[in-house]
């Protein structure tokens, strides 16, 4: 299940739970301008919280979104393992890994296998 998957079902679930509690006041209650007030209640309720755990679903993101990156071998820590950035973006991210050059390392390869 990727993130996005995850946050929608969170959402929905969020969603169908403050419906369930709505209904359920509606049916074993028949007081309709309080039941009109309780249910207005729990509908800010239930914006306030979707919009809470947006905010939380930022926030992880954000701090997934930091990686200890090693200069040399270029590899990224995950779990206290190190891996390399390739596989790390395989599985984290819908990314297709193409190897190649750039530039500056296609001349310098260029440079060392003709010496």
């Amino acid at each position: 299940m990727m993130k996005g998957d995850f946050r929608r079902s969170i959402v929905l679930v969020q969603i169908l739970g403050f419906i369930g509690t709505i209904v359920l006041i509606w049916v074993f209650d028949r007081d309709t301008v309080g039941d009109i007030v309780m249910s207005g209640f729990i509908c800010v309720l239930c914006i306030v919280a979707i919009l809470a755990i947006d905010r939380s679903f930022q926030r992880v993101n954000y701090l997934e979104g930091l990686l200890n990156f090693c200069r040399s071998c270029k590899r990224v820590e995950v779990r206290e393992n190190w891996i390399a950035i390739d596989r790390y973006l395989a599985k984290h991210s819908d990314v297709k890994i193409l190897h190649g050059y750039c530039p500056e390392c296609s001349a310098k390869q260029l440079r060392e296998t003709k010496s």
